[in-house]
């Protein structure tokens, strides 16, 4: 079944398993029996004519997926192996009777954004369209080895090269950036004149959403790139 396209709203909180069940009502409404909950019936996946995986009981969904994303939001490990770990361990509980792809990969995709807002640009999604046959595959690889490492080293590798993919055009400019491109016009301002502009007041949540994005991309430079830490450092737009 083929549900229709959505997009990620970073609004939803990536550990809310009440979230989770609601976006699910939102794709599914009026398509299968259960929108909005977690399924009650055994269910399998099919290749072929071979079942290739048995999921939980049903009992056990409610449990398994609240415990899952406790983990993903205590573990240490880098987001972009906890939220692969996550996407694989999810289409292993297969908490649904249907959808249960989408919302793993729009819940990866949550999890990344929550991150790193640049991600809301790049959805998972759109990621594994393009790989959809190496995606597949190492899911059922991973069910058949019991472990998750096949998935875990693709999607990251696959994420890796849709990045490297991009170009700096105004399609993939996050919001955060734009808003500080808009803010900053031609004048050369400090941090804390961008900082005030836009009424922030923490300079680790602006660097790390706003300027460092706008740096990385080319599409904010320093007035004195030779010394980055300078107390007399400004920056500009640049210039097209």
């Amino acid at each position: 079944m083929r549900l229709p396209p959505t997009k990620c709203s970073i609004q939803k909180k990536p550990y809310s398993v009440k979230d989770l069940l609601a976006i699910h009502g939102l794709l599914t409404n009026g398509l299968v029996l259960e929108c909005g909950s977690f399924r009650s019936t055994a269910v399998g996946v099919m290749k072929e004519e071979q079942v290739i995986h048995i999921a939980p009981p049903a009992p056990m969904v409610a449990h398994l997926v609240s415990d899952l994303l406790e983990w993903v939001k205590e573990s240490a490990y880098p987001m972009l192996i906890k939220s692969a770990i996550f996407h694989y361990e999810f289409e292993y509980i297969h908490p649904f009777t249907d959808g249960n792809g989408r919302m793993g990969r729009m819940w990866q995709t949550l999890l990344l954004t929550s991150w790193n807002p640049l991600f809301s640009c790049l959805a998972v999604e759109e990621i594994v369209k393009d790989r959809q046959h190496q995606y597949y595959d190492v899911i059922n690889k991973s069910t058949l080895q019991n472990d998750s490492a096949p998935f875990v080293t693709f999607m990251p590798e696959a994420i890796n090269q849709a990045l490297d993919e991009l170009t700096p055009t105004k399609e993939i400019i996050s919001p955060y950036v734009e808003k500080l491109l808009s803010v900053m016009g031609t004048r050369m301002l400090s941090a804390q004149e961008i900082m005030r502009e836009l009424g922030l007041t923490n300079r680790q949540s602006f660097m790390q959403v706003y300027l460092h994005p706008a740096l990385e991309l080319g599409l904010v430079q320093m007035t004195i790139p030779d010394k980055p830490n300078s107390r007399l450092q400004t920056y500009c737009a640049r210039l097209e």
